[in-house]
């Protein structure tokens, strides 16, 4: 579906209906994100294939199981305090600090090689790849890949739609390049190290570790990281970049799989060597892989079966 001619008129139009009733820990967050993203639905791997042949420039790509999801990172999903007038978060900083110096402390007896002390970004990489919660999101440069996340596992919620998000690079950097200082090559782990340790500006970053690990080289993976602690929606950093100023294209877009699209998806996947086991080598990749092969297999039979009764 054609982006809109006058899509900056539109948001333009959508902001000022919000902007009187934005309360930081309410919904009209989310609601105010999900109108300034350029959201589409896919009714065929064609449209799958015409979605990604319009991005323009480089963009980065993330699969989530149900579209119903926000733009959330696990540290802030973990650090929630339900209350009984709502909920409250932990400090952020506080907890990610204690977080870093516990699995600094114990990771060598588990791990066989681990980061030079100085590269927090790959320490931090690190701990996201085994599950310690990070403000780390996982972000790949295919879009295939993320489509295998989005549709690897059925969705439940939003009539079980699943989506793959795309963020404009290019406009990520512009945003960086403004307000951050620029990268030398020779200093890049002090670089990395120094921007993670950044709190005020309301940015969202690209970060690349300097130690990849296996499953971020086969998913072509990276991971961008907001520089803000004071709210804990990713989306909320998102759109304070977005209407300064407004733009006069969408930098993210958003594409919903339905549920009956996910058997023919994963097929079409496989084809090209996109499935479990290639994207997180090791035995237990491979067995989701053939777990997954099989439940294609019967749901393939399924149809037979299903088409040789109509006959």
């Amino acid at each position: 579906m054609p982006v809109p001619t006058d899509w900056s008129q539109q948001q333009k139009t959508v902001l000022e209906e919000y902007r009187q009733d934005l309360d930081p820990y309410g919904r009209s967050y989310d609601e105010l994100f999900i109108k300034l993203v350029c959201t589409e639905t896919a009714k065929s791997w064609q449209d799958f294939l015409d979605w990604i042949g319009e991005l323009q420039g480089s963009w980065c790509f993330r699969g989530q199981r149900e579209s119903a999801w926000t733009l959330q990172t696990s540290l802030d999903r973990e650090v929630r305090v339900s209350t009984p007038s709502g909920h409250s978060h932990l400090d952020r900083r506080s907890v990610e600090n204690k977080l870093l110096f516990r699995f600094r402390q114990q990771a060598h007896q588990f791990v066989p090689h681990t980061p030079p002390v100085d590269d927090i970004a790959s320490w931090f990489a690190l701990m996201q790849h085994y599950g310690t919660p990070t403000r780390l999101l996982d972000w790949t440069s295919s879009p295939y890949v993320a489509l295998y996340f989005a549709v690897e596992e059925k969705g439940e919620r939003d009539n079980g739609y699943s989506a793959i998000w795309a963020i404009d690079l290019d406009w990520l950097e512009t945003k960086r390049q403004k307000h951050l200082e620029s990268i030398d090559p020779k200093e890049r782990n002090a670089y990395l190290s120094g921007l993670l340790e950044q709190r005020g500006a309301p940015l969202v970053v690209k970060i690349e570790p300097p130690q990849a690990n296996d499953r971020m080289s086969a998913q072509q993976g990276f991971f961008l990281w907001k520089l803000y602690e004071g709210t804990p929606f990713f989306d909320q950093i998102l759109i304070s970049m977005m209407i300064d100023p407004i733009q006069e294209r969408p930098v993210i877009r958003k594409l919903k799989v339905g549920e009956n699209l996910r058997i023919e998806f994963l097929e079409r996947l496989q084809s090209v060597n996109i499935h479990r086991g290639s994207l997180f080598p090791g035995l237990d990749g491979f067995c989701k892989f053939l777990k997954t092969d099989l439940e294609i297999e019967v749901a393939r039979e399924a149809e037979r079966q299903r088409s040789g009764d109509g006959g």
